[in-house]
């Protein structure tokens, strides 16, 4: 979901048209494609496609790609939410052929579908999945190259330090080192 200009965040944020708030394309675009120019904004999302949520699926791809393009004019990297659509995910990225940053968000994922989506180039940010340490996020995490690698609370009453804690011991790093690769990570994905 996007904000009005009005009311963009006086901090870094991302903009984007959510799956399940798509509701009036051309002019939710229109505000989108403002608030995207806005050098605070650093990433284009959350945006995807969901097959479980009631926006038509045909319009939600529709409207990726029109964010996946946007992304590309501005060159800020894309935060993807996909749920159940890892396949058309995949074709509509190797149909772009672009070098912008796709960020999984909230990956929680069979290794299946993680080696598919790390051998075309996505970043993984995991979050609250990890505190469970039977989760695929959790039983993955180990085989997942570092510096793809994200962490996230999204809007859970969790704090990151939990999320650090548990990743770093998932890994066997101090979580001095596991944070410092995170901090070259946002940098690569985020350009700050």
């Amino acid at each position: 979901m996007i904000v009005g200009k009005d009311h963009a965040p006086s901090t870094f944020y991302s903009a984007g048209i959510h799956p399940w708030y798509i509701y009036e394309t051309d002019g939710q675009f229109q505000v989108l494609s403002e608030l995207a120019k806005d050098p605070k904004c650093l990433a284009i999302g959350e945006c995807g496609l969901d097959k479980l949520c009631s926006t038509p699926f045909e319009v939600q791809e529709e409207i990726f790609k029109s964010q996946i393009e946007l992304a590309e004019k501005l060159q800020k990297p894309l935060i993807i939410h996909c749920v159940k659509a890892f396949d058309e995910l995949l074709k509509i990225k190797k149909a772009f052929k672009t070098d912008i940053p796709w960020v999984i968000h909230g990956f929680n994922q069979k290794e299946e579908i993680a080696r598919q989506l790390l051998a075309q180039g996505f970043y993984f940010s995991l979050g609250k999945a990890l505190l469970n340490p039977s989760s695929n996020a959790s039983e993955w995490l180990h085989q997942l190259p570092i510096e793809r690698l994200l962490l996230e609370t999204d809007d859970v009453e969790i704090r990151i330090e939990q999320i650090y804690k548990v990743a770093a011991s998932t890994l066997n790093l101090p979580e001095s080192e596991l944070v410092s690769n995170l901090q070259l990570n946002y940098k690569r994905v985020f350009g700050i």
